[in-house]
């Protein structure tokens, strides 16, 4: 994690934060930082130095969300108790004690970080270990898998429009004439692709949605041949990788991630549920490892591969994103009947 966050800052903008003259800011999704210089309230992008004007925070937190959500809104989740209520907070809070853990370790090195030489440690900080002597060699391990179904299509036209129907839209072209849906697009054919989507959306309707009205669409769609399944984990609609990941391996396909809301307002449910929804086409393992006389694994980050709206990625193309963040909430698999 460090590794990605060196890379985001600039030496200047390190500078100045090491120095106490101003401090780094979580920005919201994607956990993009911002410099805020002491006495002022003007931010600059930590990468670039270039000034950021957006309103912040931008994103809730999955934390702040559940502390704040009456009981009325959580049910529509499907959060119906108390003790799911504290379940979901308990994973937050392992979220929270990794972070903790990892800026405990580097505390620890600060001194040394600050006196090695640059270029050797950025070169450090990309398989994620300290300098040893004795170390024979370092590097790291990746097992991806990409739904091949979805990876091909993923540059097809997409005319954006709400997320939720727009997600299984793009489901339903995945599975091609095996969705039961009669004259599916089959080619990227801009017209034909236009009409479906709008066709998914009138079925599914415009506005926020929940993972039942997205479920109760599919299945419609599809002729009751699919429909979404919540069958991992001890929540409702867990966003965990692991399931998620051996899902897609097994299965193979998608699920649905659902990220927290821009711009929350929670005196306002229609602003309230204006979250964002993405499919899930692939997962990724990254592991490093140092070598003395045999590899030895030191740590792993999981990473999934994701298409939307346009809203979070490139419209008409699909991206990496990491499995840790503030920011996911609930996910789905998409499963047969």
């Amino acid at each position: 994690m460090l590794c990605l966050f060196a890379k985001k800052i600039t030496t200047s903008n390190a500078r100045s934060v090491s120095a106490n003259k101003g401090k780094l800011i979580d920005a919201g999704y994607p956990g993009k930082l911002f410099v805020r210089n002491n006495g002022s309230s003007r931010s600059v992008d930590a990468a670039t130095g270039k000034e950021n004007l957006t309103a912040y925070p931008v994103d809730v937190k999955i934390k702040d969300l559940l502390e704040n959500a009456d009981r009325e809104t959580l049910e529509k989740l499907g959060i119906t108790s108390q003790e799911t209520v504290n379940a979901y907070l308990a994973q937050e809070s392992i979220k929270e004690e990794k972070f903790t853990r990892f800026w405990a370790e580097i505390s620890k090195i600060e001194n040394d970080i600050l006196n090695f030489p640059e270029e050797e440690l950025s070169q450090l900080l990309e398989i994620g270990i300290e300098p040893m002597g004795w170390l024979i060699d370092a590097g790291s391990d990746t097992s991806e898998y990409k739904l091949p179904d979805w990876t091909n299509i993923r540059n097809w036209k997409n005319p954006s429009g709400y997320c939720g129907p727009n997600v299984i839209a793009f489901i339903m072209l995945g599975l091609g004439t095996k969705s039961g849906y009669e004259n599916i697009p089959t080619t990227n054919d801009v017209i034909k692709l236009y009409q479906f989507y709008a066709d998914v959306e009138n079925t599914i309707g415009t506005g926020p949605k929940y993972f039942n009205s997205l479920s109760d669409g599919l299945e419609n769609l599809t002729k009751n041949k699919y429909r979404l399944y919540s069958h991992w984990g001890i929540f409702v609609f867990d966003h965990s990788w692991r399931p998620i990941d051996k899902h897609i391996r097994k299965e193979k396909l998608p699920a649905v991630s659902l990220r927290s809301s821009k711009f929350i307002d929670w005196s306002s449910p229609e602003s309230a549920f204006a979250w964002h929804y993405r499919a899930i086409i692939g997962t990724k393992t990254k592991t490093h490892w140092v070598k003395i006389f045999i590899k030895i694994p030191i740590w792993s980050e999981h990473w999934y591969y994701m298409h939307d709206n346009g809203t979070d990625g490139p419209l008409t193309d699909a991206w990496w994103e990491p499995e840790i963040t503030w920011y996911h909430f609930q996910a789905a698999s998409v499963g047969k009947k």
